[in-house]
């Protein structure tokens, strides 16, 4: 804890993001996300490894032991022990669920993970509307339905797993996304998501994963 308080700001950013989200990721891709947000990850991670708060091992993924990433995600929790809404990241399932099954979405929110496999369920834009500060969202197999427009001004990361062939979002338009992963989906040409996500990558070309455009 002494070592994580001695951290500037935006390097206290980078290490709960990989706490709670990314160990085991390429370092590469979520350093778009921190990029965009002003965060310097170059200098963050290498300011992580000298402090040994993560490693970086021979894939350049990110690691980090046990001991730190339950004290990363304990640093989260203690934001609100009994709100889960009222924490800058949720990384649980089911908190996240239920944060957005009884809109009680905050501004305090800026990562979710909606990673429930299930391809009946839809996720709607009303959910979403206190959310403003988000900035990354994992979803997986899940819809998202309803009107976006104005919505999820800061997202910078969409991560949609399994994503269904029948995109039920209207103005789904991510002005400031720089991340989109749509791994594992079946999707052709003609989905309908392609419209909208086009002209942010017209506009400054995202990191793209798993995705033709």
């Amino acid at each position: 804890m002494i070592t994580y308080k001695a951290l500037d700001d935006e390097d206290q950013q980078i290490f709960l993001d990989i706490a709670c989200f990314f160990i085991g990721s390429s370092k590469q891709s979520p350093s778009y996300m921190w990029d965009a947000c002003g965060f310097l990850p170059r200098k963050g991670i290498e300011v992580l490894s000298i402090m040994s708060l993560i490693k970086i091992d021979k894939d350049s993924k990110l690691m980090m032991h046990n001991q730190l990433r339950d004290l990363g995600r304990e640093i989260v929790h203690q934001e609100n022990k009994t709100k889960p809404q009222k924490r800058s990241r949720l990384w649980i399932c089911e908190d996240a669920v239920d944060v957005l099954d009884g809109n009680k979405g905050t501004s305090n929110i800026e990562a979710l993970c909606l990673e429930k496999n299930d391809r009946t369920r839809s996720y709607t834009s009303e959910q979403f509307k206190k959310l403003t500060n988000l900035r990354f969202l994992q979803v997986k197999a899940a819809n998202l339905a309803g009107d976006f427009q104005g919505l999820l001004p800061k997202l910078r990361w969409l991560q949609w797993k399994d994503c269904p062939s029948d995109f039920a979002a209207a103005n789904f338009y991510l002005n400031k996304l720089v991340v989109l992963d749509l791994s594992w989906s079946e999707i052709s040409e003609d989905w309908g998501g392609w419209g909208p996500l086009k002209v942010r990558y017209e506009e400054s070309i995202p990191h793209v994963t798993n995705a033709v455009l």
